[in-house]
């Protein structure tokens, strides 16, 4: 129960982390937390004209891999289909929309921003 609590506490803060360090690269933060039968979209920014889906991934420690390492195929198989869930809720053709996946690891509280990974 504590270890679970503490995952979600580090969750939580390294989604705002990533939500502060993307506005201060200059995306403009639209939503975080969007939820679907399909998973999870952890934050959605625009990039001028380019949607931005970002997947946010931390480790504390290196002990057993880094952020990067957890973010799986299946990971982002849910991903790619809760965004394209989003999309079509908000009437946006997929093939047509401009939009990328990103992944902003913190490992040892360092950041890395990996652009365009699915």
């Amino acid at each position: 129960m504590i270890s679970g609590m503490k995952a979600r506490l580090n969750g939580i803060w390294a989604e705002k982390k990533a939500r502060s360090y993307l506005i201060k690269q200059g995306l403009t933060f639209v939503s975080a937390n969007y939820h679907c039968r399909w998973g999870e979209i952890d934050l959605i920014f625009k990039e001028q004209e380019q949607w931005v889906f970002v997947e946010v991934k931390s480790k504390l420690n290196r002990n057993f891999g880094d952020a990067e390492a957890s973010y799986t195929k299946s990971k982002q198989q849910k991903l790619h289909k809760a965004i394209m869930f989003w999309l079509a809720q908000k009437q946006m053709n997929a093939e047509l929309t401009s939009f990328r996946i990103d992944l902003l690891a913190i490992n040892d509280k360092q950041i890395s921003w990996h652009k365009n990974v699915y």
